[in-house]
């Protein structure tokens, strides 16, 4: 700040996300690279972007815990005409050290998160929506611990759809 630098860190990139570290070091960022969309890190002191994972695909969310100690990569990848066949994962990674600690494989459909606040406070679970065929829309959560999925929202039987599935 002191000097106003301006530091280019993605050239023509398209839909990008990004999450600062908590301490200002680094920057978790997503960024399509004409090929492929890839989550990055720019490390500030050094002003050099590694790639943490590749071929992300086109809606992919990005998020730090409460602690700054976890990053949380929703991985969407589209396999049909609309989002509602979408097939997603989770990635956790060690935000210090960058490495890859989890991954967990989410429902299909579109999933969409409050990538401001999907975290539980306590860093334990993550919160996230996923829309499927007829319209319906599901709430879950997702122990990190575990990787034990839970469904909040409708209650089980019943469904948020305009209409039922056949």
């Amino acid at each position: 700040p002191e000097t106003r630098e301006k530091t280019v860190v993605a050239n023509e990139s398209a839909n990008v996300k990004s999450v600062f570290m908590p301490d200002g070091g680094g920057l978790f960022y997503t960024a399509f690279n004409g090929e492929q969309s890839n989550l990055e890190f720019f490390d500030i002191a050094s002003k050099q972007s590694a790639t943490l994972l590749a071929a992300l695909g086109n809606d992919s969310q990005i998020g730090l815990s409460p602690d700054g100690k976890t990053l949380a990569l929703f991985k969407v990848t589209f396999n049909g005409e609309t989002n509602e066949t979408a097939t997603n994962q989770l990635y956790l990674f060690n935000a210090q050290t960058r490495e890859q600690i989890a991954v967990h494989d989410l429902p299909p459909g579109g999933i969409r998160v409050q990538t401001d606040e999907f975290w539980k406070k306590d860093g334990s679970e993550i919160a996230f929506s996923v829309s499927g065929k007829n319209y319906d829309v599901d709430v879950y959560s997702i122990n990190l611990k575990d990787g034990k999925l839970t469904r909040w929202y409708p209650p089980q039987g019943e469904t948020t759809a305009l209409y039922k599935s056949e």
